[in-house]
């Protein structure tokens, strides 16, 4: 999962760093997600742990990840 201020397409490919993981549920049990920041938006230049997001913004990619589930 990457984190972005900007729209991305479903299947882009972007070079990204992992910053943390993000551990969901499913109806199997744990589903760890990778967090990542786009390498080449300045933005996202403080963030170096998972720690580094808000909160809010934390709980809306779990929100989303949850909602594209298929």
């Amino acid at each position: 999962m990457i984190l972005s201020y900007e729209p991305m397409e479903v299947g882009c490919i972007i070079k990204a760093r992992p910053i943390g993981v993000l551990i969901m549920e499913d109806e199997d049990g744990e589903d760890p997600k990778i967090l990542s920041v786009p390498v080449r938006d300045p933005r996202f230049g403080g963030f170096n742990d998972i720690a580094d997001v808000h909160p809010h913004k934390l709980r809306e990619s779990k929100n989303f990840s949850k909602s594209t589930r298929g």
